[in-house]
């Protein structure tokens, strides 16, 4: 047998038996809904009796009746077997019977079902009611307990009514509680239960016909399944060529964008070389001023021979005075040596990861524009929560603190702010860090948020700015940090916010 054909069989058969699941579970999903509807349809007549005998004993106990001859046949029992043998004859897919184990008239006895569901309800007084189907015949019972009221009739037979002690012999010395007897119905196919049944033909014959069109579907897949299986190959060969030759070209393009993004990055650096020098021209105005100043002050002194050296006095006074502007001058070196070497850890192409808090880096890019920050009057205000230590590469991020402070201090001085302020507060998350970088400079227009971080951006006028700083400090965040760089703007100003995740959590 062709393997098509073998499949198709297979398919046929698991078709088969899915639809004979799905017809052996509505069946039964039919039985059940119409036992529930000829459950409800008996339960409801059962009610209306129990209520019907209920209302009967309060007439005869509040009207304070007294039995006889006379009005013994509207006793409640009598009244419903009654009305229950007249809606029987009325209502020809029901029956109705009130029934006892110990029956006072004898065409009460129960019979031998009856009994059985007796014996249930004694056995579960829990049980309010008891449903069986018999071959075409479902049944539905009440129990009927002994109240109050029911003890003057069936209590002691010394307590009972003359007229029922002379009458019945039976059924006496019930206790409060006890089963009398139970309200039997026997109830034939409602009219749900037909429509139900309709229904479920009409759902078989329907499966049947869609049984048959997927069958035939299927045999003529496998017919020509062959010649679809051919065609598929021979695709799939091509595919798997083209898939090949966009492979090559994604490795090509994926290699293109790695240059880029590095000459991009090269770029941001040598641009960002010339702000840093230029801030180190301006943070080594003031030692290299004093530097001259303490000399120039030395040269005055010695040219003026302010002290006798040939006196022992003089000489100390001399050598106490060359100590301490010496001391000046070293304290001016150690500070130009300190921004020196802040830049070359800014500027060294070595990315081996530190360890350390977010706050480092922070300080480290402050350091290095500090000075020119000052000189034009921006107060930084700092707020350093964040105490977790993670892995970094520290002069990358110095880089991005720097191009987010030089980028307030630009727009500051291009729209003339008063009172320039400029926020930094970090703080740790439950898997990293985050910092938040805002100003008061009136913040970025909405028309170009949404592009302050694509490449050759920039809101600068065109000798000020490269459009490559946030560009690059995106990358850095995002690729280098497995982080996230936005802006917003909020209240009077831009605010950047860094998340750095911690690859140890």
């Amino acid at each position: 047998m062709n393997k098509h054909y073998k499949l198709f069989v297979i398919f046929a058969l698991i078709m088969i038996g899915i639809f004979a699941i799905k017809l052996t579970y509505d069946h039964k999903a039919t039985q059940k809904i119409k036992e529930l509807s000829i459950q409800y349809e008996a339960e409801s007549i059962a009610d209306f009796l129990v209520a019907f005998r209920n209302t009967y004993q309060d007439i005869f106990i509040r009207n304070h009746a007294t039995l006889n001859v006379s009005n013994i046949d509207f006793l409640p029992v009598k009244t419903t077997n009654e009305i229950a043998k007249i809606f029987s004859e009325l209502n020809t897919k029901s029956k109705i019977a009130t029934v006892s184990d110990r029956p006072r008239n004898p065409e009460n006895l129960a019979n031998k079902r009856q009994l059985e569901v007796i014996k249930y309800f004694v056995a579960h007084k829990d049980k309010k009611s008891f449903f069986q189907t018999i071959g075409e015949k479902h049944y539905y019972s009440q129990p009927l307990y002994i109240s109050q009221k029911c003890l003057s009739c069936h209590g002691k037979r010394e307590d009972a009514p003359q007229i029922i002690n002379e009458n019945y012999s039976a059924a006496y010395d019930y206790q409060l509680g006890d089963l009398r007897g139970i309200i039997d119905i026997e109830v034939r196919q409602s009219k749900l239960s037909l429509l139900l049944e309709e229904n479920q033909d009409k759902t078989i014959f329907f499966v049947l016909i869609l049984l048959s069109l997927i069958l035939s579907t299927s045999f003529l897949y496998a017919r020509y399944h062959s010649k679809l299986s051919k065609l598929v190959f021979e695709t799939s060969l091509a595919l798997e060529r083209a898939n090949h030759t966009l492979e090559d070209r994604v490795q090509d393009e994926i290699a293109k964008n790695r240059a880029k993004d590095q000459k991009l990055f090269q770029q941001s650096r040598m641009a960002q070389m010339g702000e840093l020098l230029s801030m180190i021209a301006h943070q080594w105005r003031q030692p290299l001023g004093s530097i001259a100043a303490t000399v120039s002050n030395i040269e005055v002194k010695m040219s003026m021979d302010k002290y006798d050296l040939e006196t022992k006095e003089g000489a100390q006074d001399c050598k106490k005075f060359l100590d301490k502007k010496l001391g000046n001058i070293d304290s001016y070196v150690q500070n130009l040596s300190t921004t020196i070497d802040d830049f070359r850890n800014f500027y060294n192409p070595n990315k081996e990861s530190t360890v350390g808090t977010i706050n480092a880096p922070i300080h480290k890019a402050l350091d290095i524009i500090k000075s020119s920050l000052r000189s034009t009057g921006i107060e930084v205000l700092e707020k350093y929560e964040s105490t977790r230590s993670f892995s970094m590469a520290e002069g990358e991020l110095m880089q991005v603190f720097l191009n987010i402070f030089k980028n307030a201090q630009d727009n500051f001085k291009e729209k003339g702010s008063i009172n320039p302020k400029i926020f930094i507060t970090s703080v740790d998350t439950s898997d990293g860090v985050e910092v938040y970088i805002s100003d008061n400079g009136g913040g970025i227009p909405e028309a170009y948020i949404a592009q302050v971080f694509d490449p050759y951006f920039s809101t600068k006028n065109k000798k000020n700015g490269t459009g490559l700083g946030l560009y690059m400090s995106k990358i850095i965040i995002q690729e280098h940090h497995d982080g996230k760089l936005s802006v917003n703007n909020r209240y009077n100003g831009a605010e950047f916010v860094i998340y750095i995740r911690d690859r140890e959590k």
